[in-house]
């Protein structure tokens, strides 16, 4: 039985592996901060109900946005598929 030859593409390793969300993917809406809303962090899908949850309880509103895609051509669609699960968190006190 031969050995079964592994060939690497380093040049498909280090497209994928220098990939990373863009500044604006990773900014804060304008228009949500205008309307006082600040950015907490940026949450997996499967976190964002957890996220809701923990700050409704200590008080504050809270909104879940997807995160902005990309029109880059050169981006993969498995790249912009794991985008989609990620959800910019933002929070604001509750007015009474």
């Amino acid at each position: 039985m031969r050995p079964i030859k592994i060939i690497r593409s380093k040049s498909h390793f280090v497209q994928h592996t220098e990939r990373t969300l863009s500044q604006s993917q990773l900014s804060a809406d304008p228009d949500l901060v205008a309307a006082g809303w600040e950015l907490r962090f940026i949450a997996d899908g499967h976190r964002t109900p957890e996220a809701r949850e923990l700050y409704e309880q200590i008080g504050f509103e809270v909104r879940a946005e997807p995160l902005p895609g990309t029109d880059d051509p050169d981006e993969c669609s498995s790249c912009q598929d794991i985008v989609r699960h990620f959800h910019a968190i933002y929070t604001r006190r509750r007015s009474s």
